[in-house]
């Protein structure tokens, strides 16, 4: 394999100095179709970056196996993760991805409870971006009216819980899907995605590297999407580069620093 001792080299040092979750990121698809000698470069290269025994979720890119096949809306949008080590770290990504218009069109952003919704809601509001918010407790008719002004276009964020309603309630024409908390279950990520029409859209999830569970789900959507769709390169990292995003982080921990409960209470 081609720079097979550099990439060794490398991950021997890194992984001496530095604690942290490894994503593999391959084009080899099965192992076995390797010869004798890549199989041991590849072994080789695996454990210089991630330990003899150590577990990771491993990206398989490229993938070309199922040329020809017709494939469905929900997997043609793009899936994709970006990592958020902090939670001002989700703030700071999804101030740049709206107020920028990076992600542009209707967009619903899921979160893990209803604080955190009105949190996020009077957060956007300080930048002047309209949302609303959908709670479980809410009475029927103005959950009604919500949703007639955002599925005709009044107003393009949506901000729900990934669960607790009784019935689910139903959004047309989205663009973009944002798991500002990572989902717990495929169903839940599955049935949100699928209100994606548009084929540019996206389903994006913040991804905190050190917490178990969001890795674990990562890998538990692309054990998913394997089996479904008989690929591993549905799901890809969005590679965001801190150093520039962060320009705005002054401007985002001013309004970070007053979400106390208090304030999105008033």
């Amino acid at each position: 394999m081609d720079f097979k001792d550099e990439l060794v080299d490398v991950g021997s040092q890194l992984i001496e100095k530095v604690s942290c979750k490894v994503i593999f990121t391959t084009n080899v698809r099965d192992e076995k179709d390797l010869s004798m000698s890549e199989q041991d470069d590849y072994k080789e290269i695996k454990e210089a970056w991630m330990g003899p025994d150590a577990k990771a979720l491993t990206v398989r890119m490229n993938d070309d196996t199922d040329e020809g096949r017709e494939r469905t809306a929900f997997e043609t949008v793009a899936h994709l993760f970006a990592f958020t080590k902090t939670t001002l770290d989700k703030y700071i990504l999804i101030f740049n991805l709206l107020k920028l218009a990076i992600l542009e069109g209707k967009t619903v952003i899921l979160v893990s409870d209803v604080t955190q919704a009105y949190r996020l809601k009077y957060f956007l509001a300080k930048f002047s971006l309209r949302s609303f918010v959908l709670s479980t407790d809410m009475p029927k008719a103005q959950v009604s009216s919500i949703l007639h002004f955002y599925n005709i276009g009044q107003f393009d964020l949506l901000i729900m819980l990934q669960t607790g309603y009784s019935k689910r309630p139903m959004i047309k024409e989205i663009s973009n899907v944002i798991n500002f908390d990572m989902p717990r279950d495929y169903n839940t990520y599955k049935m949100t995605g699928q209100t994606i029409t548009e084929e540019t859209g996206c389903v994006l999830n913040f991804a905190m590297p050190d917490k178990d569970e969001d890795i674990g789900m990562l890998a538990h959507l692309q054990r998913k999407f394997r089996k479904s769709f008989g690929r591993d390169d549905v799901i890809k990292c969005l590679p965001v580069i801190w150093t520039e995003i962060s320009k705005s982080k002054s401007r985002v921990e001013s309004v970070f620093n007053h979400l106390s409960n208090k304030a999105v209470q008033q």
